[in-house]
């Protein structure tokens, strides 16, 4: 109960105090953190980051989802599903002349 408390108290007086500060200061606050983003020290990390936490959330979804539709198929039929490994493929179109279609019809 204290920590939500806390965040209620801090939202709470942030708001106070920006909307104290107006929107003259807001402007300078949000160009300053735009410069400062944009700073290449500052942006290749945070995108790395970000980029590491996509994955994370990506593959914890994927798992996620296996393991939900597993269940589900259990439920549903009785059945334990092992886990489906999928396959690349490339499908190719292959033309096949009208001698070669003859042939085959005449075989």
């Amino acid at each position: 109960m204290g920590t939500k408390f806390g965040l209620f108290v801090g939202a709470g007086l942030g708001y106070v105090l920006g909307t104290r500060a107006g929107k003259e200061r807001y402007e300078q606050l949000r160009t300053w953190a735009t410069k400062i983003r944009q700073n290449k020290l500052v942006s290749k990390p945070l995108d790395a980051a970000a980029e590491k936490v996509s994955d994370a959330v990506r593959k914890g979804g994927e798992a996620a989802t296996d393991k939900v539709v597993s269940l589900v198929k259990e439920q549903l039929f009785g059945q334990s599903q092992t886990r489906v490994e999928y396959v690349e493929a490339e499908v190719v179109e292959v033309e096949v002349s009208s001698e070669q279609n003859q042939n085959t019809e005449n075989k």
